[in-house]
């Protein structure tokens, strides 16, 4: 328990198909038979990883051809573009599940495992705590990993995600077609604004986005902004809001303040300071705003209920960013 935030712990409540028929050896730095592409472990990996139909079916090929060496094979894992549930699954094909979880846990970072297991526990609570006919908002949908979990908990639900990125926002409406995918940029105010887009990583685009890594290459588009009331359909009650938008977290708020407080809504928030200066006078008011302007108690994602002081603080020291504010 941390020393700064109460004692009171929230409960559960209440790409393309290809043939991968060729097996050959390892790259050894020797060329390939006459015709072939030369190949490798991480490329039989990676395209695996991108093949939907059958993405196991390599891998077993790979192990019967090395069956002696799963330290190199768990590491060629770890190198692969997989989600976490591929990455288990090939793991188990190629017999080296034990080895991957040990150069999983050398490599993953302190800021990398908290993110897991926030993740882990928004899950859980959108699992547990959504009707199967919840209505939802996800503002900053990105590629639709958390809409994803909100459309299996509650199918019946009206959703509406918000996605400024235009090449995002065309995957979400491909992906989602009973989701209302808009493309607005959520604030406090309407009228035209500039986005920055991150090349290298899409996902920490934003109106004034505060963690752009260094030597990324950023471009600006025009989006039109909005205030949350105003653009939910009429008679919309939300029964979660997600928000993710790189820190601009206090206008979304202030924007939907009166769809947030005059409902009983869990509102699950990103609210870290990045690559920027931390302001703390900023932390202090959106906690204020919730707690004070819109009723709501505010703990992290591990269940720890969070004060004034405690947020500022988790916020100041980038010991958590992961946020749930509920009655």
């Amino acid at each position: 328990m941390r020393g700064t935030a109460s004692s009171c712990r929230l409960q559960p409540w209440s790409v393309c198909r290809q043939s991968h028929t060729w097996s050959g050896p390892a790259d050894t730095g020797q060329a390939d038979a006459p015709g072939r592409p030369r190949t490798s472990h991480r490329h039989h990996a990676t395209q695996c990883a991108r093949d939907p139909i059958d993405p196991l079916r390599p891998l077993q090929a790979i192990r019967c051809s090395h069956p002696g060496r799963p330290v190199g094979l768990a590491r060629i894992l770890y190198g692969c573009r997989m989600s976490g549930g591929l990455a288990r699954r090939a793991a188990a094909a190629l017999g080296v599940e034990a080895q991957a979880r040990r150069i999983r846990r050398a490599f993953v970072t302190p800021t990398q495992r908290r993110n897991q297991q926030d993740d882990e526990q928004l899950r859980r609570l959108i699992m547990l705590g959504l009707a199967t006919d919840s209505h939802c908002v996800d503002i900053g949908a990105n590629v639709g990993a958390i809409l994803r979990w909100i459309t299996t908990a509650a199918p019946s639900g009206r959703h509406v995600a918000f996605e400024p990125v235009p090449f995002l926002r065309q995957r979400l409406v491909e992906a989602f077609p009973d989701v209302d995918v808009r493309g607005e940029a959520l604030s406090d105010c309407a009228g035209s604004a500039e986005f920055r887009v991150v090349r290298e990583s899409p996902s920490r685009s934003g109106l004034a986005p505060n963690n752009v890594p260094s030597n990324s290459h950023v471009d600006s588009i025009a989006v039109e902004m909005a205030r949350l009331d105003d653009v939910l359909p009429s008679g919309f009650v939300p029964r979660l809001v997600k928000i993710d938008v790189e820190g601009a977290e206090l206008e979304v708020l202030r924007g939907g303040a009166k769809t947030i407080s005059s409902n009983d809504v869990l509102v699950a928030f990103e609210h870290g300071f990045g690559n920027a200066a931390p302001d703390v006078s900023r932390s202090r008011e959106l906690y204020d705003l919730l707690h004070t302007d819109f009723g709501l108690r505010v703990f992290d994602m591990q269940g720890y209920e969070h004060g004034a002081a405690a947020f500022v603080k988790a916020y100041q020291t980038n010991s958590c960013w992961n946020f749930l504010a509920r009655r």
